[in-house]
């Protein structure tokens, strides 16, 4: 603290004096000084910076308490029994391999639990696919292997290794790396070999294969800007007390475990069983608020999905998030030098405000069945992605809107997860991946990511590379990894072509430059100035309707109604229809092809217009 200058000229006068005087002057000099100081110090701190000490100490004297706020739901219009999302509370289920009772058991309940989790329709191919996910392992080229009894004892031997390590061998060390953090911890995940891996940005870190973590403490908190006990903490050797089986339980997973778990403790109490034989106390059941999505992937991408931190992302959930969300409760009293609350919580209060619900226009049904029918398509005829919008025709309620691939927003962190490229399913990848991500080994420029159980060094494939079979790829599990967030039908460009064909047709009657009934001379096809534009159906040839055309897709004959129409008016009608504008619908990310001035055009571009080509246009336009 800085004494002001007056008073310090004070202090040197009152030294000098006291120099010249007596002892008992010079006692009471000092008093004097001393009730100087004290006086001018009280007076600082209750009149000059009252406002800082006042806030110190009603920060350490206030206790503030959060009042958690429910999310709204969101219902489709099958209400009240369809429901997309919802805020509940889930269990997640470990173990811990220490506990008492049999292990020979666990391992088979927990065989029956995790099957009962993942397919609780009963055995088929997804029950399959979802299986092998949790396992981390790669479905077998020949799936007639892949039987219930088969998948059922895959998961028994996963829980058999996983409660049999004595361990913990994987920590996170920090998540959310920095792109410089990212680069100097490179070194020290190859040089380690087996000890540290980057996974998705994060450092993770088995403490059982570290021989000296003393010499690595120091240099791993200065590298990461981490408290030194707590690189300690996370470098040191421990037995394994938890592990992690389910995350989100259903309620009919818990059930089968609160049946359990009841029917041992009658048993025991009774004198039927011992302890020994028991295998309740190696369960782990922690609560967790969640948000659940009972459809799974039905309507992924248009509900979105709800984050670590709670704010909606992405579809529904990132387009309302603020009314979904609503306002948390605060409430704030006193409290005593332990922490603990003096009096009732009457000092100030926030009151809660819970989450609007929402209800869609989608009916559940529509919805589950357009699902169906546009994954067995794509699979069919092994497509890459697809869209498919439904409306109501009289309201313009959007009532299906589905994309594929799509993700669960239950687990929305699993659209990051990888695989090799099979070339038996894709003989051809410059063709049959195309507009997907790939990646190749890189040890040098690659970054080290886990790709099932191993850590491999990978950077995106060059064009070269993705059609040279003989270099290994990966991919996204799901093909197009986290583009898969985005709904496609609003926020991917496409050429309508065809499709387009109506408007055209519906603008030409509405002008009145012609009638569905009105005929035109087909000759197959349409010369500018060194190239042609033909029909694809010899049904065109000849003298037809303006119908006819539409109906048999005929290129020449939309040609002629825009000729007839002409390009200011095409124009005008293209954008009052609504293209070259947003739909403005409740969805994020919502995007829009531009359409040029008419003026720019050229004949040639009127006239692929016609039939959807040279303009773009969202599914949902």
């Amino acid at each position: 603290m800085k004494i002001p200058a007056h008073i310090s000229r004070l202090a040197l006068r009152l030294l000098n004096r006291l120099m010249n005087t007596d002892r008992v002057r010079l006692v009471f000099y000092i008093f004097v000084g001393f009730g100087v100081i004290i006086v001018w110090m009280a007076f600082k701190y209750t009149v000059f910076e009252y406002d800082y000490y006042r806030k110190l100490a009603d920060k350490q004297q206030m206790i503030t308490v959060k009042n958690p706020v429910s999310r709204g739901t969101i219902y489709s219009n099958n209400t009240p029994t369809g429901v997309f999302a919802t805020s509940t509370d889930l269990s997640d289920l470990a173990v811990d391999p220490k506990g008492v009772g049999s292990k020979e058991k666990l391992v088979t309940f927990l065989g029956d639990v995790i099957f009962e989790e993942l397919c609780s329709k009963g055995f088929d191919e997804q029950c399959g696919e979802d299986v092998f996910e949790y396992l981390k392992q790669a479905i077998p080229e020949d799936t007639t292997i892949i039987t219930e009894e088969n998948i059922k004892t895959r998961i028994r031997e996963d829980v058999l290794r996983k409660i049999s390590k004595e361990f913990v061998d994987s920590v996170i060390v920090k998540e959310n790396l920095s792109e410089e953090e990212i680069k100097d911890t490179m070194p020290l995940t190859e040089w380690s070999g087996s000890v540290f891996s980057l996974i998705n940005g994060s450092l993770y870190v088995n403490p059982s294969r570290i021989e000296s973590p003393d010499l690595l403490t120091e240099h791993l908190a200065a590298l990461l800007s981490l408290p030194k006990e707590e690189v300690t903490y996370k470098l040191s050797k421990r037995i394994i007390r938890y592990i992690k089986i389910l995350r989100k339980m259903g309620l009919a997973t818990r059930d089968m475990i609160d049946t359990r778990i009841q029917a041992e403790k009658t048993n025991i109490a009774q004198g039927r069983m011992v302890e020994a034989e028991s295998i309740y106390h190696f369960f782990i059941l922690e609560p967790r608020p969640t948000r659940f999505y009972p459809e799974k992937n039905m309507g992924g991408q248009l509900i979105g999905f709800v984050d670590n931190e709670g704010d909606g992302q992405y579809g529904i959930e990132g387009y309302f998030n603020e009314e979904l969300k609503g306002k948390e409760g605060v409430s704030i009293a006193k409290k005593d030098i332990s922490g603990r609350t003096i009096g009732s919580f009457d000092l100030g209060e926030r009151k809660m405000v819970n989450g609007t619900d929402i209800t869609l226009t989608i009916d559940r049904n529509i919805q589950k069945e357009v699902t169906k029918i546009l994954s067995d398509g794509i699979k069919e005829f092994r497509a890459n992605k697809g869209s498919v919008v439904v409306m109501d025709p009289k309201t313009g309620a959007v009532v299906a809107m589905v994309s594929y691939p799509d993700f669960d927003p239950n687990n929305f962190g699993d659209v990051y997860e990888l695989e090799r490229v099979s070339y038996n399913k894709y003989p051809n990848p410059g063709f049959d991946l195309l507009g997907m991500p790939l990646f190749v080994e890189d040890s040098t420029k690659g970054i080290p990511i886990m790709v099932g159980k191993n850590k491999i060094s990978l950077r995106g494939a060059t064009e070269g590379e993705i059609s040279n079979r003989a270099i290994p790829k990966y991919k996204y599990k799901n093909m197009f990894g986290p583009g898969v967030y985005e709904v496609d039908p609003v926020s991917s460009l496409y050429e309508p072509g065809s499709v387009f064909k109506a408007i055209t047709t519906a603008i030409g009657i509405d002008t009145g430059d012609i009638k569905p009934t009105d005929t035109y001379t087909d000759r197959w096809f349409v010369e500018i100035d060194n190239f042609k534009i033909s029909n694809v159906s010899s049904e065109c040839i000849g003298r037809h309707t303006y119908m006819h055309a539409l109906d048999w897709s005929c290129n020449v004959g939309m040609i002629d109604i825009v000729q007839k129409i002409g390009k200011s008016l095409f124009y005008k009608y293209i954008n009052d229809f609504g293209f070259g504008g947003k739909t403005n619908i409740t969805l994020e990310w919502e995007v829009y092809g531009r359409i040029d001035p008419y003026e720019k055009w050229s004949r040639a571009k009127l006239f692929t217009m016609a039939f959807g080509q040279g303009i773009t246009a969202t599914v949902l336009q």
